[in-house]
């Protein structure tokens, strides 16, 4: 539209305030910019140039139209949102999950929708869950894939998302960090590094972390370097009954209750002991907390991280960077994630979400100490042979 438009047949000029309902059109209009572009500003979105973004906002300052009304208007047919979370407790202080929830609560506040957050103690009983579902407006579900819980809430077919999970029916909305792309580009960062030889330490307890494995694997295969699952995968949920007989660890994997690390701090002196980490210049851990506890173990046993074998995480979490060395690891954008789970909640209960979407959001590597670049490599298998470049460490 030409930029010298004139909005007198919009804006009465004696009052100065529209003469008509002021709408994304009528502000689109004033602005000589697009209705997208409009929409994208009022989202607050970061992809509009500031001389549109300008336009935009003196038309609405014009109007006196509230930027946020379109979205109070969807968001108050619910007011309340139930945040559901098997996997927190005490021992979750400052981990992934304990994030995401802040992050949800603080787009809560934003959006001024009430938070209410039940644990495990709730879920696992389902008379009681059922009770809290009967009293709730819209549902999200961090972390748990249980299918007795997904069926449950199913039932009661009110707005639902689920985050860093996987309803295989496909009737629950998902939205996730894109784990595959994760992993994929952390094999390819550590690849660029100089290894070749390189451990994944995972538990395949659910869905992504099989995601995290293929993106892993799959970076390998493309760059045509070897790469043997059977050897390089370490599953902790494999070795459980290996290290520990009484099958305690195993269940602790198999019912949740594994902690931040997935049991890596109980089963790693095993892992290190009998030579599970020789012949690797590095090793990918499934999350930080993980890696934080096999940066432990290794120094007990006189092993340097980065100068012997480096090690990377994923999640970001506030220890990550305050530890030595402070880690390399995988960002998910928590803020991002909290923002496009309440985006796709909100377009759910405004019906404006037609079908069942399965939704990844863009994660960032984050480059710290933990990793060496290596110069060369001594044919031997110990993890100790791989010089490093001394500006590395």
């Amino acid at each position: 539209m030409d930029d010298n438009y004139d909005s007198e047949n919009l804006v009465n000029t004696a009052t100065g305030k529209p003469r008509g309902k002021v709408t994304v059109s009528l502000l689109a209009e004033m602005s000589g910019v697009s209705r997208a572009t409009v929409s994208r500003v009022l989202n607050e979105h970061e992809s509009v140039n500031e001389e549109a973004r300008a336009k935009v906002l003196a038309a609405i300052k014009a109007t006196g139209y509230s930027k946020h009304r379109t979205q109070i208007k969807i968001s108050l047919r619910f007011t309340k949102v139930t945040i559901m979370c098997d996997e927190h407790g005490s021992a979750f202080e400052g981990s992934y999950f304990d994030t995401v929830l802040r992050c949800l609560h603080e787009e809560g506040q934003r959006l001024g929708i009430q938070c209410e957050f039940i644990g495990r103690d709730q879920m696992s009983v389902p008379s009681r869950l059922s009770a809290i579902l009967a009293g709730s407006e819209a549902i999200i579900v961090l972390g748990s894939d249980s299918p007795e819980i997904l069926h449950l809430i199913k039932r009661f077919k009110m707005p639902t998302v689920l985050i860093n999970g996987i309803d295989p029916s496909m009737k629950i909305c998902t939205i996730s960090p894109d784990a595959e792309i994760s992993f994929y580009n952390i094999a390819n960062y550590l690849m660029d590094h100089g290894h070749q030889r390189v451990a994944l330490l995972t538990a395949h307890v659910k869905h992504t972390m099989w995601e995290r494995t293929s993106g892993f694997v799959r970076a390998f295969k493309l760059r045509g370097i070897p790469f043997d699952m059977n050897r390089q995968v370490i599953d902790l949920c494999d070795i459980a009954n290996v290290a520990d007989p009484s099958g305690q660890t195993l269940e602790l994997l198999q019912t949740r209750r594994y902690g931040t690390d997935f049991c890596a701090a109980r089963l790693l002196p095993y892992l290190i002991d009998h030579s599970y980490f020789d012949g690797y210049s590095a090793v990918a851990c499934i999350c930080d907390s993980t890696a934080m506890s096999l940066i432990r173990a290794l120094k007990e046993r006189g092993i340097s991280v980065p100068h012997d074998i480096s090690v990377t995480g994923y999640d970001d979490i506030s220890l990550a960077s305050m530890m030595t060395p402070a880690l390399t690891t995988v960002n998910p954008d928590y803020k991002n994630l909290a923002k496009a789970a309440f985006n796709n909640l909100i377009r759910i209960a405004g019906g404006s979400v037609p079908m069942i979407i399965r939704a990844n959001t863009a994660t960032s590597i984050i480059e710290r100490g933990s990793v060496a670049t290596i110069r060369r490599a001594s044919p031997s298998v110990h993890p100790k042979a791989f010089e490093v470049e001394q500006d590395a460490i």
